[in-house]
C-alpha cells in the first residue's frame, strides 16, 4: 500500500513540473490585434518619412559666412587719418576713436556719428572753415538750408525775408515773431525744432513744431517759405 502511495505522489510531482515548464500563451481580442497592427504601420510610416528628410537636409547648402570686419578710409580733421579695419557692425564714432579723435578744428556737426560703417567707405571730417565756405554744417549734413542763424541777432535779413515771406530755415527769433500768430514762445519752439531736426524741408513741416497745428498753418502758409 505504501509503495502505491509513493508511486502516486511521484507521478503527481512529475505532472506538476511538466505543466510549470510549458510556455504561457497570450490571447488577444480582435480589437487589440487591430490596434497593434495600426501602431506598427504608423511606426513604419514615420521611419520612411525620416529618410527623405535626412536626404533633404544633406542637400541644403551651407550659409555663407558673414563678414567679420570692414575697412574704412577716414581723413580730414582727425588726429590720425588713414585706413582702418574695424569689426562689422561698428559705427562712425568707432572709426573716429580709432583715428585718435577729432582735432580742435573739426566741425563735428557735419557727420552723423551714429551711422553704421560700410565696407570700403570714405569718411571726411570737415574743419569749421571748410564748412562755412561750403554753406555751413547744415548744408553738409544733407539739409536743404545754409547755416542756422542765432536767435538773438539780425541774421541775414535779406535771405530770411524774400518776396515778403519769412524763410523759417533762416529767420531769427524777432523775424519769426512777425508771422501771424507766432509769439515769443512759438518762435522759440520753431528755433528749437530747427536746431534739433536740421531744418524744414517744406513749409508744411512747421506743423511738426509744438503749438502749431493745421488751423494756424492755414493762416500763415502764405507768409512763410523754406
Amino acid at each position: 500500500m505504501k509503495r502505491r502511495i509513493v508511486v502516486f505522489l511521484t507521478l503527481l510531482s512529475l505532472g506538476l513540473s511538466a505543466c510549470a515548464g510549458r510556455r504561457t500563451v497570450e490571447y488577444r481580442t480582435d480589437r487589440e490585434v487591430a490596434a497593434v497592427s495600426t501602431e506598427d504601420e504608423q511606426n513604419e510610416a514615420e521611419e520612411e518619412e525620416e529618410i527623405p528628410k535626412k536626404e533633404e537636409e544633406a542637400c541644403v547648402p551651407e550659409k555663407e559666412e558673414e563678414a567679420l570686419s570692414v575697412f574704412i578710409d577716414i581723413s580730414g580733421e582727425v588726429q590720425q587719418p588713414g585706413v582702418y579695419e574695424l569689426p562689422a557692425g561698428n559705427r562712425i564714432f568707432h572709426a573716429i576713436v580709432a583715428a585718435g579723435g577729432f582735432t580742435d578744428r573739426a566741425e563735428i556737426r557735419c557727420v552723423n556719428q551714429a551711422d553704421l560703417l560700410v565696407d570700403g567707405e570714405k569718411i571726411y571730417i570737415y574743419s569749421r572753415d571748410e564748412a562755412d565756405e561750403l554753406g555751413g554744417w547744415m548744408q553738409l549734413s544733407g539739409v536743404e538750408a545754409v547755416k542756422s542763424q542765432k536767435s538773438g541777432g539780425n541774421g541775414n535779413s535779406s535771405q530770411a525775408e524774400s518776396d515778403g515771406k519769412i524763410n523759417i530755415n533762416l529767420a531769427d527769433k524777432s523775424q519769426l515773431m512777425t508771422i501771424t500768430g507766432v509769439g515769443e514762445a512759438r518762435a522759440e519752439a520753431i528755433l528749437s525744432y530747427r536746431e534739433s531736426s536740421g531744418g524744414f524741408s517744406a513749409v508744411e513741416d512747421i506743423m511738426k513744431v509744438s503749438g502749431i497745428k493745421e488751423k494756424l498753418f492755414e493762416q500763415i502758409k502764405d507768409q512763410i517759405t523754406v
